[in-house]
């Protein structure tokens, strides 16, 4: 059986299983492909905003021996020698963060205990609402948080990765971007129908 994907979700999909090993070696991370965990699109609500928990979709979350990647994905940038993550994506990055924080300030047997402590203040985010009790949110992070506490000891480093997917035809160019994100530049290499590529 052949799949074909098309945009965004397509690429990351195809990085994931095709090209894990280069991206961490960008963060000289020697973590072999069968030691790392793969979150493809792990979604936490897509209604958004200051007085909701909802913060939106990863294109991936990587878990490796030692550290935590959260991934966004750009296609096809346009000429400028800037890429700039939009706003609500530096959002999403700094609110998981600020969970696996307090996470690791005590031992949470659910999530009740943990919204019952935890802080509603993302620092130069502001306060923003938790995850409500009995919610889908509440259960999708805390299978994740709960996971990544079973496998690190120690909080864990977390790296923002936009991974940046040009067209084949383009020429490689200098590009910049937020200093808190590390670009890593793929290009698909796979069979193609017109816009739609081989998974």
């Amino acid at each position: 059986m052949q799949i074909l994907g098309y945009g965004e979700d397509a690429l990351t999909l195809w990085a994931m299983k095709n090209r894990l090993p280069y991206i961490l070696s960008q963060f000289n991370d020697n973590s072999l492909e069968d030691e790392c965990i793969v979150f493809y699109r792990p979604s936490f609500g897509r209604r958004g905003g200051i007085n909701r928990a909802e913060f939106g979709e990863f294109d991936a979350i990587v878990l490796s021996k030692h550290t935590i990647y959260l991934i966004e994905s750009k296609e096809n940038i346009d000429k400028s020698k800037t890429i700039v993550p939009r706003s609500v994506q530096t959002l999403r990055h700094k609110i998981f963060r600020h969970y696996v924080d307090e996470w690791y300030k005590d031992h949470f047997p659910d999530w009740t205990s943990f919204e019952m402590v935890a802080s509603s203040y993302y620092g130069d985010v502001g306060f923003k609402k938790l995850a409500p009790v009995d919610s889908l949110l509440s259960d999708n992070l805390g299978s994740i948080l709960r996971l990544i506490k079973e496998r690190y000891i120690q909080k864990p480093d977390i790296k923002d990765v936009l991974l940046h997917f040009p067209l084949q035809e383009d020429k490689p160019t200098p590009l910049t971007i937020d200093p808190a994100f590390t670009l890593v530049t793929l290009t698909y290499t796979g069979a193609k129908l017109g816009n739609y590529i081989s998974l």
